[in-house]
C-alpha cells in the first residue's frame, strides 16, 4: 500500500537533500561542518522516507521534529556552500578573462585576419584595448 505523504514533508525533504548535497560536494563546507550536521541530515532524510513508506506516522513525526530542530544550522551551512560555489579568486577571474580574450582573438584569426587586425577586431567586440588582447596572448 502506498502512503500519501503531505506536500510539506516532501518539500522539507527535497530542501534538506538539496542543501546536504551542496554541502557534501564542497570539501571546504565539509570541513566547516564540525558537528556533522549535513551527514546527519542526509541519514535522517533517508530514515524519514523509510519510516513514511512503512506508514509509521508517530515515528515519522518524531524524526521530522528532530530534523526541524537542526534545519537552521543546515541552512546556514547551505548558504556558505552557495557563496563558495559563486566565489572566484582574483587569479581565476584573470584566467577566465584572458581565456575569453584569447578565444576572441583566435576566432578572428581563423576568419583570415592578420594578428594585428585580429587583435583590433577582438578588442572591439569585447570592449577592451588591443593591447589587453595581446597581453592575454602572451600570458600576462
Amino acid at each position: 500500500m502506498t502512503v500519501q505523504r503531505p506536500q510539506q514533508v516532501e518539500t522539507l525533504l527535497d530542501e534538506v537533500e538539496a542543501i546536504t548535497a551542496d554541502i557534501l560536494a564542497r570539501p571546504e563546507c565539509v570541513a566547516a561542518d564540525i558537528h556533522g550536521v549535513a551527514a546527519w541530515a542526509s541519514e535522517t532524510c533517508h530514515e524519514l522516507r523509510r519510516t513514511l513508506a512503512q506508514g509509521d506516522a508517530a515515528a515519522a513525526a518524531y524524526i521530522g521534529y528532530r530534523l526541524g530542530e537542526r534545519l537552521g544550522a543546515l541552512r546556514e551551512l547551505g548558504e556558505i556552500a552557495r557563496r563558495l560555489a559563486l566565489y572566484k579568486s582574483p587569479d581565476q577571474k584573470a584566467h577566465d578573462r584572458d581565456a575569453e580574450r584569447r578565444k576572441a582573438f583566435w576566432t578572428e584569426r581563423d576568419r583570415g585576419f592578420s594578428d594585428s587586425e585580429a587583435s583590433k577586431r577582438a578588442a572591439a567586440k569585447l570592449g577592451v584595448s588591443a593591447k589587453s588582447i595581446r597581453r592575454a596572448l602572451l600570458g600576462h
